[in-house]
C-alpha cells in the first residue's frame, strides 16, 4: 500500500471514530437528563423537593432534551456538538430555591408559598389583581399562625418594616383598581378596607394611616414641649403633655417667649404643627371636654381636629374667638355623645346663636358649621385617602361647574347663585341712598343716587302701582307670599319723604333677603326680619344711622364670603366640585338653613300678620290687652296691646289678624287713632302747621344718648278734661313726648305722667317744661318768645269702647279680609262669611295707596 492510500484510510478510520465518539456522547447526555428527571421526581415524592421545584427541573430538563434535538447532525468528521449545561449541582440548587417558593416583599423574612399557591402565582403573574389577592391571602395564612412573632421581627427591623409596608400599599391599589374596573357602568364604586383580613391590625402595625402617623408625632411633640416647659427657670412643678393641644403652625408669631415656641417647634418632625396651651384656650371661653366631644363625633382625636379647624384662622386671638363659640353651641346642642343635626331643635338652637351672636361675620359663621360639621367626606372615605389608597380627586362631584354645583347644593344652580350675590351687591348700594336719605342729605343732581331717588319716586307718583312695585322685586301675584307682601308694601307707599324711605328700605330688604337665601329667593318672613334690621327701633336719628351701618357692616362680610365662593368656584371647579368646594358649600348651606329654621320660627309669615286665614293663636296673644287710648280708624277691628306694651295687633272680627306693629308704626301710618273723649273711632286730626304733621319719626332729639323703644316703659297718661293744661315753656327746636324720651330717665317718665295726671284729676293747671321735658303744675310762666314754644302734647285717657259704627251705601270688604275669612265665588258672585245671604262682586282700585289693588263690593241690585 503506498503512502497516500495509507493516509486515507488512517483518515477515514479517525473520522469513523469521531463520529462514534459523538454519537455516544449526545447518547450519554440524553441518558444524564432522563436521570435528572427521575432524581426530581424521587425528590418530590421524599419530601426533599416541592411540586413546583420537580416543575422547574422538569422545565430544565425538556429544554435540554429540546437542545440535543435541536444540534446538527453528525458530520463525516464526527465533528463535537454543543454540551448541554447541567450537572447535579446546579439541579440540586433549582430544587432547593424553587422548593422555598418566597413571597416577595417581606425583605429579610422569608414566608414559603405551598405549591398551590405558588402555581397560581406564578399563572397568574400577568394579572396584578389576582396576583395581589393570592399575595395577601399568603402573608394572613402565615401571620396568623405566630402573631406575635411575625410582629416582633418586623417592629425590631425597621428595615423589613418599610419594604413590607410599601409592598402592602401597592397590593392594595392593585386590588382597588381591578375592583373599580370590574365595576359596571352605571353603579356607584364601593369599596371598604376593611375587606381585608386582619385590615385593623395591619394598620396598626404598619402605620398606614397618615392620621394615625401624624396622631403619634403629635403626642411626642406635646411629650417634648412638656419637657421644654418644666425645664424652664422657676417651675416648680411639672405638666405633662395632656396640657398642650396642637393647631397649626402658621400661627406662630413673634413674641416675647418667641425662642421659647421656636425651640419646641424644632423639635416637630414637620414644619405644619406646633404645640399650644389648652388652658389658654379656656381663658377665653373654650372647654376642652366639649371640644373633645366634638372631635369624637366626627371620628377624629381632639388635636386631629384642633389642626384642622385651626388653619382656618390667621391669629390665635380669632382661633380662640371661635373655639369659644363652637364650645357656647355644641353645649347647648350636643345630645349624648353628638350633634343631631337631623333634630329640628337643634338646628333651630345654632340658627339663633348665629343671628344673636355671629351677626356680622358670614365666614366665622360658616366656619364654626364646618367645624361643628366635620369632614365632608365619610370615616371610610378619609380613611382611604389618610392611607394612600385614594385621592380627593376621586370624591370630585360633576364633571363642569354647573353640573357639580348644582348636585352639590341639592338642585340650586350656579345661576341661581350668582342671582344671591348680585342682590347682596345691589344692597350694599342702595344701603347708601338709604342712610342719606335718613341723614337728610341731598344727593347731587346727575349721580346714580339721584337717580336712586328718582325711581323711589317714580313709584309712589301717581302713574305707579304696587302690583308694578312688587313685580320690580320680583313677585307676582304667583308668589306664595303674593297677599302679605303687597300689604307690607301698601303700609310703606304713603307719600312723601318718609315714604320715599320706607319704600327704599323694603327693596333694601328684599334683597337682602334673597342674598341670605342658598338660591337667591325671596320669602315674607326674610323680608319682615330684614326690614326690622333696618328700622332698628332707635328713637333718635343717631341711632337710627348706626343701626344701618351696622347692617352695612354685615353686608359687606356677607359680600365678601360670597365673592370668596364665587372665586373658589370659578377658580377650581371648572372639572366638578373639588372635596374643598364641596366643603365650603356644604357650610354655607348648612349655615343657611339653620338661620331660616330661626327666622321661620320668630318672623311668622306675613299673611299671618297681615290677613290670617286662621283664629290667633293662644301664644301670639299671651299677655296682650285691648287698647285704653287708640282704636282703629273705621272702627274695622280691636288694638290689642301686645306684651311689653310697645307693639299692636289688629284683630278683625272671627279672631283674625288684620296687622300688627310697633304702636309707633301704626299711629304713623294712620292705622290707628287716639280715642276722643266722647269714645268716637275717628277722630279727625287738628290742624296742623304748614308743610304737615311731625311724625315721631322727624322728630329727633338731639342728644348724645340713645334708647331703644322696646327698653321704654308703656305709658300711664292722664285723664283728659278734668284740668287743665295751660301751655308749654319754650326751648330751641321742637318736640314731642315721644321725642324727649329719649333724654328722659325711666323715673322722670314716671314721675311726670303720674304728677300730670294728679294735677288734672284735681282741677287745677299744668304745664309742660321742654327744657326738663316733665309736666309741672301751677300758671304758666313767661317764655321768650324766640324760643318758639310748642303746643304741649296731651295728657290721653283711656275711655269706654268705642261702637263699631254700621256702614253706609255697599259693603266693601278688601282682599286681605276676603282672603282671611275663606270668600268663595259662587255662580251669582262672592259671598263672605261674616255678610250671609249677601253677594259680591271683584274690582280694581281706580285710585289712592291700594291702586292696582284687588276688593270686593256689594251687589245692592
Amino acid at each position: 500500500m503506498g503512502i497516500g492510500a495509507a493516509f486515507a484510510a488512517g483518515l477515514v478510520k479517525g473520522f469513523t471514530q469521531n463520529i462514534e465518539r459523538e454519537q455516544t456522547r449526545r447518547t450519554a447526555e440524553r441518558d444524564r437528563l432522563k436521570e435528572y428527571e427521575s432524581m426530581a421526581l424521587k425528590a418530590v415524592l421524599e419530601g426533599d423537593a416541592t411540586k413546583s421545584g420537580f416543575n422547574a427541573v422538569q422545565e430544565m430538563v425538556q429544554k435540554g432534551f429540546e437542545n440535543l434535538d435541536n444540534q446538527k447532525p453528525i458530520d463525516i468528521f464526527g465533528t463535537r456538538g454543543e454540551d448541554v449545561v447541567m450537572d447535579m449541582t446546579s439541579m440540586q440548587g433549582l430544587l432547593d430555591s424553587v422548593g422555598n417558593n418566597y413571597l416577595p416583599g417581606t425583605g429579610t423574612y422569608q414566608i414559603s408559598m405551598d405549591d398551590d399557591l405558588y402555581e397560581r402565582y406564578t399563572t397568574d403573574r400577568g394579572d396584578m389583581d389576582k396576583e395581589s389577592n393570592l399575595w395577601f391571602q399568603t402573608l394572613n395564612d402565615h401571620r396568623n399562625k405566630d402573631k406575635e412573632a411575625f410582629d416582633a421581627h418586623f417592629k425590631a427591623n425597621a428595615g423589613d418594616m418599610d419594604i413590607l409596608k410599601g409592598e402592602y400599599k401597592k397590593r392594595m391599589l392593585h386590588r382597588i383598581q381591578g375592583l373599580r374596573a370590574s365595576t359596571q357602568e352605571g353603579q356607584k364604586f364601593v369599596f371598604s378596607p376593611q375587606s381585608f383580613a386582619n385590615y385593623d391590625e395591619w394598620v396598626d402595625l404598619l402605620g398606614l394611616n397618615s392620621t394615625a402617623e401624624r396622631g403619634i408625632r403629635f403626642d411626642a411633640l406635646k411629650e417634648a414641649t412638656a419637657g421644654v416647659f418644666n425645664s424652664r427657670e422657676g417651675r416648680t412643678e411639672d405638666t405633662d403633655k395632656g396640657a398642650f393641644t396642637i393647631v397649626s403652625s402658621h400661627l406662630l408669631t413673634p413674641t416675647d417667649d418667641f425662642q421659647f415656641r421656636k425651640d419646641i417647634r424644632a423639635l416637630s418632625r414637620e414644619d405644619d404643627f406646633m404645640a399650644y396651651s389648652s388652658g389658654a384656650f379656656e381663658m377665653f371661653g373654650a372647654d376642652m371636654g366639649v371640644l373633645t366631644t366634638v372631635a369624637e363625633s366626627k371620628g377624629a382625636t381632639l388635636d386631629e381636629w384642633m389642626y384642622g379647624f385651626s388653619k382656618n384662622f390667621n391669629s390665635i386671638d380669632k382661633l380662640s374667638e371661635a373655639l369659644a363659640h363652637v364650645t357656647n353651641i355644641a353645649s347647648q346642642t350636643t345630645q349624648g355623645k353628638k350633634i343631631n343635626f337631623a333634630s329640628t331643635d337643634t338646628v333651630l338652637k345654632i340658627g339663633e346663636y348665629l343671628e344673636t351672636e355671629i351677626t356680622n361675620d358670614a365666614d366665622l359663621q360658616m366656619t364654626i358649621v364646618g367645624g361643628l360639621m366635620g369632614d365632608v367626606l365619610s370615616v371610610y372615605e378619609r380613611g382611604l385617602i389618610n392611607e394612600g389608597l385614594m385621592t380627593e380627586d376621586a370624591y370630585k362631584i360633576g364633571t363642569n361647574r354647573e353640573e357639580g354645583f348644582k348636585s352639590v347644593m341639592g338642585g340650586v344652580s350656579y345661576n341661581e347663585f350668582k342671582t344671591r350675590l348680585s342682590s347682596a351687591t345691589t344692597a350694599r348700594q342702595q344701603l347708601e341712598l338709604y342712610k342719606n336719605i335718613v341723614s337728610d342729605i341731598t344727593t347731587v343732581k346727575g349721580t346714580l343716587l339721584d337717580s336712586a331717588v328718582g325711581a323711589v319716586e317714580a313709584f309712589l307718583g301717581d302713574t305707579g302701582t304696587v302690583d308694578q312695585f312688587l313685580s320690580m322685586i320680583g313677585v307676582d301675584e304667583n308668589h306664595e307670599d303674593y297677599d302679605s307682601m303687597k300689604a307690607i308694601a301698601l303700609s310703606k307707599a304713603k307719600g312723601g319723604e318718609r315714604a320715599a324711605r320706607d319704600t327704599l328700605a323694603f327693596i333694601i330688604a328684599a334683597n337682602m333677603a334673597r342674598a341670605e337665601d342658598s338660591a337667591g329667593r325671596l320669602s315674607d318672613g326674610d323680608l319682615q326680619r330684614n326690614l326690622q334690621k333696618l328700622t332698628g327701633g332707635y328713637t333718635t336719628k343717631k341711632g337710627a344711622i348706626l343701626s344701618i351701618e351696622q347692617v352695612m357692616l354685615s353686608l359687606d362680610n356677607q359680600i365678601k364670603n360670597l365673592d370668596d365662593i364665587n372665586n373658589a368656584v370659578l377658580a377650581y371647579g371648572s372639572e366638578g366640585m373639588t372635596v374643598e368646594l364641596r366643603t365650603m358649600l356644604r357650610n354655607m348651606e348648612v349655615r343657611d338653613n339653620a338661620l331660616k329654621t330661626w327666622t321661620r320660627a320668630n318672623y311668622k309669615p306675613a299673611i299671618g300678620r297681615f290677613g290670617d286665614t286662621g283664629p290667633i293663636s293662644a301664644d301670639d296673644l299671651k299677655g296682650a290687652r285691648e287698647s285704653e287710648i287708640f282704636v282703629v280708624k273705621g272702627g274695622k277691628g280691636t288694638l290689642m296691646i301686645l306684651e311689653g306694651g310697645q307693639s299692636g295687633a289688629i284683630i278683625g272680627s272671627g279672631g283674625t289678624v288684620i296687622r300688627t306693629g310697633t304702636i309707633k308704626d301704626l299711629i304713623d301710618d294712620g292705622v290707628i287713632t287716639q280715642k276722643s273723649a266722647g269714645g268716637a273711632s275717628d277722630v279727625e286730626p287738628e290742624t296742623q302747621p304748614e308743610g304737615g304733621p311731625e311724625t315721631s319719626d322727624e322728630v329727633f332729639n338731639n342728644s348724645e344718648v340713645d334708647t331703644k323703644q322696646e327698653d321704654l316703659p308703656p305709658s300711664t297718661p292722664a285723664q283728659e278734661g278734668q284740668g287743665e293744661v295751660l301751655g308749654t315753656t319754650g326751648r330751641m327746636g321742637s318736640g314731642t313726648e315721644r321725642g324727649l324720651q329719649g333724654v328722659m330717665q325711666t323715673q322722670e317718665i314716671r314721675k311726670t305722667q303720674q304728677l300730670a295726671e294728679a294735677a288734672t284729676e284735681e282741677g287745677g293747671t299744668v304745664y309742660y317744661d321742654e327744657k326738663t321735658g316733665t309736666y309741672k303744675t301751677g300758671e304758666l310762666p313767661d317764655t321768650k318768645p324766640e324760643a318758639g314754644a310748642a303746643t304741649p302734647p296731651k295728657p290721653e285717657a283711656p275711655q269706654e269702647q268705642p261702637v263699631e259704627p254700621k256702614p253706609e251705601g255697599p259693603i266693601t270688604i278688601d282682599s286681605l279680609d276676603a282672603r282671611a275669612k275663606g270668600m268663595t265665588q259662587g255662580p251669582d258672585g262672592y259671598t263672605h262669611p261674616d255678610y250671609p245671604g249677601k253677594t259680591f262682586k271683584k274690582r280694581i282700585i281706580q285710585s289712592g295707596p291700594n291702586e292696582g289693588g284687588d276688593e270686593f263690593v256689594e251687589v245692592t241690585s
